[in-house]
Formats: structure tokens, sequence, C-alpha cells
């Protein structure tokens, strides 16, 4: 009989560029984390580490905090 190897499935596709939308100065929405829900703007993208530096407004006050790409989406 003849022999056969592990069954290979192929990987998913591996995402090289942020979410549609996510561009620096584009208004995004927190979809995951402390922050859920919060609105901010787009300051900085790293494609190295897949970050999206975002400033928000969070008591009166801007601050920008580093999150996954994948935990923000674009607001149309």
């Amino acid at each position: 009989p003849e022999r056969r190897g592990p069954v290979r499935h192929a990987a998913p596709p591996v995402r090289t560029s942020p979410p549609p939308g996510v561009t620096k100065g584009a208004t995004v929405r927190v979809t995951t984390g402390a922050f859920t829900g919060a609105q901010g703007t787009v300051v900085e993208l790293t494609a190295e580490t897949r970050t999206v530096k975002v400033a928000l407004v969070v008591f009166g006050q801007t601050m920008s905090v580093e999150l996954p790409e994948a935990d923000v989406s674009a607001l149309t």
C-alpha cells in the first residue's frame, strides 16, 4: 500500500497592511481592551510591530495609546 504523510493545510493569509481605512490622520474606534468604544485619531502606524498609536481624549486630556492594529476599526 502507498504511504502518505500527514495532511497539511494551508495557513491563513497573513495581513501585511493595517485594517481598511486605518491610515495616519483617520478617525478610528477602539474595539477591544480597556478603551473599547473610544474614538480617536491615528497618529502613527508601525508595520514592524503591527501597532497603531491613537490619540484619545480621556478625562479632558489628550493621550496617545499604542494598540495592536487588530484592536481598532476605521469610522466611515
